[in-house]
């Protein structure tokens, strides 16, 4: 028993042809894939009177570790005690500071492309964060900390940040009593 659609003229060659089109489009599309994302490095250094006890609240830094050496590190939320004594005006002074930091690292790119590492560093002052002030009409603003955006700066807290694409780093450095 044949069909109507059967009794067209060359209906087996049409359905041959629309097989073969759809398998060769099909395996010539070019599929978008995604590299992996970069590394996260971190690296810890201090100013003027190096702390006498730190808490780095990651495995990424080992117990004993090196100042100014980068250490491996995943993209996350971590937390980081430093204290230390520094001698001051003729004085010793205590100092104490906790540390939140996010760090965000360089997603992959299409086609397979890796992303670029980012390499971060924090820096463990007596005094905080190092900021520096411009005057604007004589009126002192605390702008940055070498590239790092100052979002929030009191005597008790400062929040910096630093992105680039997806990429960053955001701290925010709270003295401890």
């Amino acid at each position: 028993m044949k069909t109507k659609l059967a009794k067209l003229p060359h209906f087996s060659a049409i359905i041959i042809i629309l097989f073969v089109g759809v398998s060769i489009l099909s395996t010539s599309c070019i599929r978008a894939v995604e590299g992996l994302p970069g590394k996260g490095f971190i690296s810890l250094v201090w100013n003027n009177v190096p702390p006498t006890y730190i808490d780095a609240g990651t495995q990424a830094i080992p117990s004993h570790f090196e100042y100014d050496r980068f250490y491996r590190i995943s993209p996350g939320t971590y937390h980081l005690y430093y204290e230390g004594t520094e001698y001051y005006n003729g004085h010793y002074r205590d100092y104490a500071w906790d540390m939140d930091y996010d760090i965000f690292v360089n997603p992959g790119g299409y086609n397979g492309y890796t992303g670029a590492d980012t390499y971060f560093t924090l820096s463990l002052n007596p005094y905080g964060p190092e900021i520096y002030e411009s005057y604007d009409n004589y009126k002192s603003t605390k702008t940055e900390i070498s590239g790092y955006k100052v979002i929030e700066y009191s005597a008790k807290k400062i929040i910096l940040e630093r992105k680039i694409s997806d990429l960053g780093i955001r701290v925010t450095y709270t003295k401890v009593k």
